[in-house]
């Protein structure tokens, strides 16, 4: 069955392609460089959007009085989210094919912040130990293993392309981010910084992106994996947060400079920057 919104978008047809309806399995790397999901509002709820960067065509995917918030894609083109439809925060996959949506996780507690790792796991942040912390949700089982952290206070994880999970832990006090290395268990502090750590994103080729309060406001920073050395990106007086890594290397970031919040893309090449939303919009995830 067609998605239910897809019903809207009849006409024009090149919608269609945007959104990828039967489409995604056809459409090449070059497409998939400029689709950008994000988290927006329409009509005063927050709603998941797909946003073609190249023709800044958007569509709003998620549809729900709930409220829906911090879209990640999958490599083979799901969509995962937190909604509260179900009154409580739950994690919701959009399979853009079909337009079919599915909670996933089925719990009376709260869940949200999903990441998906390469081979399809998708890692997610529970209140269900009474405290937040990270679990993995076997994509063969649908079962969901305990914290990966062993009782630590953990949220935000993101997935690197070899296999090894960071993640912002309070567990020393401030925020830092941590990595797991999936096939040691060693867990790492790779900041080791007296401001607040967060919100890490990996790149495909192994670098990391956070935000970070350690020159006073959020910035956006990118860590050299040779050297361990963190160099500020994004040089900003306003607050820059949540980057996002596209396939080519390019960061997508929410910044305040405006006075509102909107998504900007940084060519970290060129230094060119680039504003790709007007409206309020947050938590941007690139199309892999």
């Amino acid at each position: 069955m067609m998605a239910r919104w897809a019903l809207w978008l009849v006409s024009p047809i090149w919608v269609f392609a945007l959104v990828g309806i039967g489409l995604s399995s056809k459409v090449g790397e070059t497409w998939q460089a400029d689709i950008l999901a994000f988290q927006g509002i329409s009509e005063e709820n927050f709603e998941i959007f797909i946003l073609d960067i190249g023709s800044s065509l958007r569509v709003n995917v998620s549809r729900s009085a709930g409220g829906d918030f911090g879209p990640r894609w999958s490599g083979d083109g799901r969509l995962a989210f937190t909604s509260r439809r179900d009154r409580n925060s739950e994690i919701y996959v959009l399979d853009t094919n079909s337009g079919s949506v599915a909670n996933v996780t089925r719990s009376s507690t709260q869940e949200e912040s999903p990441a998906w790792s390469v081979d399809g796991h998708l890692a997610f942040v529970s209140n269900r130990a009474g405290f937040w912390q990270i679990y993995v949700l076997d994509a063969s089982t649908g079962l969901a293993a305990d914290g990966v952290h062993g009782g630590q206070v953990d949220y935000l994880p993101a997935w690197s392309v070899d296999g090894r999970l960071a993640f912002t832990s309070s567990s020393v006090g401030n925020q830092e981010i941590f990595v797991l290395d999936a096939q040691t268990g060693v867990v790492s502090n790779l900041t080791q910084n007296e401001g607040n750590d967060s919100e890490p994103a990996w790149s495909r080729d192994g670098r990391l992106a956070f935000t970070s309060t350690r020159d006073g406001n959020s910035e956006i920073y990118v860590l050299d994996a040779v050297t361990g050395l963190a160099h500020n990106v994004s040089h900003h007086a306003a607050e820059d947060y949540s980057p996002a890594w596209s396939r080519d290397g390019r960061l997508a970031f929410v910044s305040e400079r405006d006075g509102i919040a909107k998504i900007y893309v940084l060519d970290l090449n060129t230094g060119m920057l680039r504003k790709v939303t007007d409206e309020i919009a947050y938590s941007p995830s690139w199309r892999w």
